[in-house]
């Protein structure tokens, strides 16, 4: 199951809210004859044992990669850097002190890959490296680690499975729950887990990832919390898994307390959480009140997409006949009508599934109250919506409820001979045969040619 709507909205929370600075202001670094003596005096301190040389050297480097953004490109790859930088990080007797310089050189070199660094440490093992140190919880190398990790996991689609094939999730979960683990490892590691999801099928890592997140989810911090409700959402990939997620200790609280917020960064993937469990699950949320959803619809809510997550929540709870029985006797129905006038096309299209599946799904006692409810109004504007999904869907709903007379006299009222144009023109083989047979029943609705 693909979610809409993230990643496509995600780019500005993203930068607003990984809290990593990957230093993309920093100046080049143009002494490219100092950076390549700096280079030489590294190498031949190394192989030649002169530590003095190469630890003079090696820290003149992290600071020259701190400040600036350096370059290694072929020019210098006699002095193989790389290959240095792997030897230390690999060597048991090299102090963790300068493992960690080594960490960041690699993550300044790797940032602006202007010779594709990432695939040459990739080459030599480095994921490998890294999800040791991660696994050994040590904590001079955990946020270097996972900082290269970062960059790997966007890179492509290949170094991003690497990642989730050689890293535990067991062991992200145990870094994270850690009370020693500091705030800034953790929000790395929860942007490393989100920057995997998509690539995560099995079923078992997705159920520890739902534990791990609704963890996150409690942080009283929004930029913690937030990735971990995003999370969630990723997670929710089938029946089982929602179920999963539905289950949550005082969910109905973590979605409203996301919900009530005055940032929409934070509402919206609660949104899409509530969304993606009813994409599987059509009965309500436990003790979640779905009545504080109402307020998205209103057209003076400046953020119009909320409107399109809650019509679509109530769409596929319109397929519980219970449910359904409960909202349209609450009149929830009337909000979604005024929200029709002015949402935007997805809205609409949305409020369409909404009525459509209720009108297949509700008791016959209640169609009155849809009626009186003004789904006669939505159903003539729908008519005018050039698409096919829409416009058969309509037409369902039309010989449907032309069976009681109330709406047929409303319908009457309302209907003239341009009204089937939109229906007419569309070439959907299927809105054709739902117009014929909506004709058929009822004749004397039929347009005159002449």
């Amino acid at each position: 199951m693909e979610i809409k709507v993230i990643g496509e909205s995600q780019p500005e929370l993203r930068s607003d809210m990984t809290n990593i600075d990957l230093n993309d202001m920093k100046p080049e670094f143009e002494d490219t004859d100092s950076l390549a003596e700096i280079y030489s005096k590294i190498n031949n301190g190394y192989h030649n044992g002169n530590f003095d040389l190469f630890f003079e050297n090696f820290e003149l480097l992290v600071s020259v990669a701190q400040e600036y953004v350096i370059c290694y490109s072929k020019e210098f790859s006699s002095y193989e850097i790389e290959i240095i930088l792997i030897n230390l990080l690999q060597d048991e007797n090299v102090d963790a002190f300068i493992k960690k310089s080594a960490l960041k050189i690699i993550f300044y070199l790797i940032k602006p890959d202007e010779y594709k660094f990432k695939d040459i440490f990739l080459e030599n093992d480095l994921i490998q490296i890294l999800h040791t140190y991660i696994a050994e919880i040590n904590a001079k190398l955990l946020k270097w680690s996972l900082k290269i990790l970062m960059i790997y996991a966007d890179y492509s689609e290949r170094t991003a499975e690497t990642i989730k094939n050689e890293i535990e999730f067991d062991i992200l979960k145990n870094l994270i729950i850690d009370q020693n683990t500091k705030r800034e490892v953790i929000v790395q590691t929860v942007r490393l887990i989100y920057s995997l999801m998509k690539y995560i099928t099995n079923e078992d890592d997705l159920k520890i990832i739902i534990e791990l997140s609704a963890f996150i989810s409690r942080f009283d911090n929004d930029n913690i919390s937030t990735w971990g409700l995003w999370i969630l959402c990723m997670s929710c990939k089938s029946e089982i898994l929602a179920e999963q997620i539905i289950q949550i200790e005082n969910l109905p609280k973590i979605i409203t307390k996301f919900i009530s917020s005055s940032n929409p960064a934070v509402i919206e993937p609660a949104l899409t959480l509530i969304e993606q469990i009813h994409t599987y699950i059509d009965s309500p949320i436990p003790n979640f009140e779905y009545k504080i959803l109402l307020e998205f619809l209103d057209p003076t809510c400046e953020e119009r997409r909320f409107a399109e997550h809650v019509a679509a929540i109530f769409a596929n709870i319109m397929t519980d006949p219970e449910a359904t029985a409960y909202f349209v006797n609450e009149g929830f129905m009337i909000f979604f009508f005024e929200a029709f006038e002015t949402g935007s096309f997805q809205t609409r299209k949305n409020i369409i599934d909404y009525v459509f599946n209720c009108i297949q799904t509700v008791p016959s006692s209640l169609a009155e109250k849809i009626i009186d409810d003004g789904v006669c109004d939505v159903i003539i504007s729908a008519l005018e919506m050039p698409d096919s999904e829409i416009l058969a869907k309509v037409l369902s709903c039309i010989i449907t409820l032309l069976k009681l007379q109330s709406f047929a006299s409303q319908f009457d009222e309302k209907v003239n001979a341009e009204l089937f144009d939109t229906v007419i023109d569309d070439e959907s083989d299927h809105v054709q045969q739902l117009y014929s047979e909506f004709i058929e029943l009822y004749p004397k609705y039929k347009i005159d040619d002449n």
